[in-house]
């Protein structure tokens, strides 16, 4: 089990002051992210949202399972303690949809009151998605403990014959940041422990990430 913590997400308009503004209603200060991981278009305005902050900025351009192997690769890095609080954004037509991920030392260091945790994350061949289960176990975890999944539709009807107790969350943005900010919305309000996140590109692997509330 992982220890990195998932503070607050949201999706707003990609206005001057916007983010800054919903950083602040969860506690958070812009100057606190360390690292930014911008998915869009190359002519995106960026500097505007972070005017008065200065985190290390990756852009990406959208790409299939991008978004998916981006957030795994933040969790490693924040396991590892080479970053403390990162902020993962992605645009979606006129709208932003950002999440903010951070280690247990920035819970401490800037007194952040966590909602849920990103439990496991694992990669398989897209044919291996049966597999999950030994992931599941070697993790600590049963296929009885995931209630909510999240992901494409086609993929969410494989999924249910593996977990058949579980029920998709529906009626998801695109963006994967958005689809994990409504995962854990849907944990909180149910009050549910576990959900899965899956994403898979048309020719390549299967991405799955656990969440724990």
């Amino acid at each position: 089990m992982s220890d990195i913590f998932w503070i607050t997400g949201a999706a707003i308009d990609k206005a001057k002051g916007a983010l800054d503004a919903a950083l602040q209603g969860a506690g958070l200060k812009l100057a606190w992210i360390e690292e930014v991981h911008w998915i869009g278009e190359p002519e995106d305005e960026v500097s505007d949202l972070f005017y008065g902050a200065h985190p290390v900025i990756y852009r990406w351009g959208p790409g299939a399972l991008l978004p998916d192997f981006l957030l795994h690769t933040i969790c490693r890095s924040l396991e590892l303690r080479e970053r403390n609080l990162v902020l993962v954004a992605e645009v979606e037509g006129d709208r932003l949809f950002f999440t903010v991920l951070c280690a247990p030392s920035a819970v401490g260091l800037h007194n952040l009151m966590p909602r849920a945790h990103i439990a496991g994350w694992w990669a398989l061949r897209s044919e291996r998605l049966p597999d999950l289960h030994q992931k599941l176990e070697k993790s600590g975890f049963d296929l009885g403990c995931v209630t909510w999944l999240s992901g494409e539709p086609a993929l969410m009807q494989r999924a249910q014959t593996v977990f058949p107790d579980a029920r998709p969350v529906g009626q998801e943005p695109f963006a994967v940041t958005g689809r994990l900010n409504l995962l854990i919305r849907r944990l909180v309000e149910e009050k549910c422990s576990h959900g899965l996140m899956l994403g898979q590109a048309a020719s390549g692997p299967l991405l799955a990430t656990l969440v724990e509330r």
